[in-house]
């Protein structure tokens, strides 16, 4: 019984790789488009635009970040669709309990969070098998008060003086040497430009921050 679920295994995934490789060929998979992390770059979390969070930092998250992921790639789009499910990868490698995955669905393409392809929804949904699927409507997932915060969060937030200052201390230097260590200039050049736009000074981040926190404490006492 168990060569014969080997068997099963390798062909499932076998043939995953087939209609990938298919897909990649006809234009059925190709990498997220450009207008979408333009589109991202004005969002902002943690300090930084949400295209360096989607586009670079995946490598480092631990698995079973798809859920965040995906939650941020819907603020690149008006209408989109916030799903997940269980599929069939991951249930072959960890487990029926570790089987759910989310993504992000919009105009007939399936936006997955850990690949950064856009794939079509018909061939996706070939590919992964997806079962247990639950669909957010925008108006359903848009009403979260942290979705409303980080939207709604702009680069003013970020400057000199602006309520979400304090955000650079930690995430930027960190953001940073991550940014060095990947040996992709792109990702250098796209952090740097941002910090020139917030006016970003690392001593001076500190110092707004101590002052902060002595302001908060002479009024407790």
């Amino acid at each position: 019984m168990k060569i014969v679920d080997n068997l099963k295994k390798r062909l499932y995934f076998l043939r995953c790789e087939l209609l990938f490789s298919e897909g990649l060929r006809n234009g059925s998979i190709v990498p997220f488009e450009e207008d979408l992390y333009k589109r991202l770059n004005k969002v902002y979390f943690n300090g930084y635009p949400l295209s360096i969070q989607i586009r670079y930092l995946r490598p480092l998250v631990s698995p079973g970040q798809c859920e965040d992921r995906s939650w941020f790639i819907t603020m690149g789009f008006e209408d989109a669709f916030w799903v997940s499910g269980d599929i069939k990868t991951l249930e072959l490698n960890y487990g029926k309990k570790s089987a759910w995955h989310f993504w992000v669905e919009h105009d007939d393409w399936v936006y997955d969070p850990t690949l950064l392809y856009k794939i079509r929804k018909e061939l996706y949904y070939k590919m992964y098998i997806p079962k247990n699927v639950i669909v957010r409507r925008p108006e359903q997932y848009k009403k979260d008060e942290w979705y409303q915060e980080v939207i709604n969060t702009t680069v003013d937030d970020l400057k000199p003086g602006g309520k979400d200052r304090c955000h650079l201390c930690v995430s930027i230097p960190l953001v940073q040497n991550i940014a060095r260590m990947s040996g992709s200039q792109e990702f250098v050049d796209e952090l740097d430009e941002h910090l020139r736009l917030i006016k970003y000074d690392h001593k001076q981040v500190v110092d707004e921050l101590n002052t902060s926190i002595r302001n908060f404490t002479k009024k407790r006492t």
